[in-house]
């Protein structure tokens, strides 16, 4: 759909984007308290350089929380992963706190929680811009200055 917007009229300072990006090893990097502020519903924090303030509502889904014991252990434990490749030789990989990204749904479920508000709040301040975000992937189109403006207001309300 973001290809078939119009793009006349451009200007060739300031040419029509489109900025995709693919956040490495996200699933074991994201904020364990931004993930547990989600799934409870309430910030413990200050987030989006104080825009989120400690006891604000921040949104949610309250079915999952019958699987907080869940997602607390998979967040605090450190293990050593092992799979097998595509000549069937095992690998072992030291996982760090965090839920694993093939974990049927359950993880990209409580990843999505955290990350969905953080680009809507972030596209809401670039009205200019038009974005998608799926999990850890969100492709920007707009201008050149908006998309990086936009890109860079992600990556700091997600940081901070």
């Amino acid at each position: 759909m973001l290809h078939d917007l119009p793009h006349d009229d451009q200007d060739p300072d300031d040419p029509i984007t489109f900025i995709n990006t693919d956040i490495a090893a996200a699933f074991q990097e994201v904020c364990r308290q931004a993930t547990f502020d989600t799934l409870t519903g309430k910030a413990t924090k200050s987030y989006d350089n104080g825009m989120v303030n400690p006891g604000d509502d921040i949104p949610t889904i309250r079915a999952l929380w019958p699987f907080l014991g869940y997602f607390k252990a998979m967040r605090s434990t450190a293990c050593t992963n092992r799979y097998f490749d595509h000549c069937g030789h095992p690998h072992h990989v030291q996982g760090t706190t965090g839920g694993q990204q093939g974990d049927d749904g359950v993880e990209m479920t409580v990843y999505s929680l955290s990350q969905h508000p953080i680009i809507g709040r972030t596209l809401a301040r670039c009205p200019r811009a038009r974005g998608v975000g799926f999990a850890d992937d969100l492709t920007i189109y707009a201008t050149l200055r908006t998309s990086l403006k936009c890109w860079t207001r992600t990556r700091n309300c997600a940081t901070t």
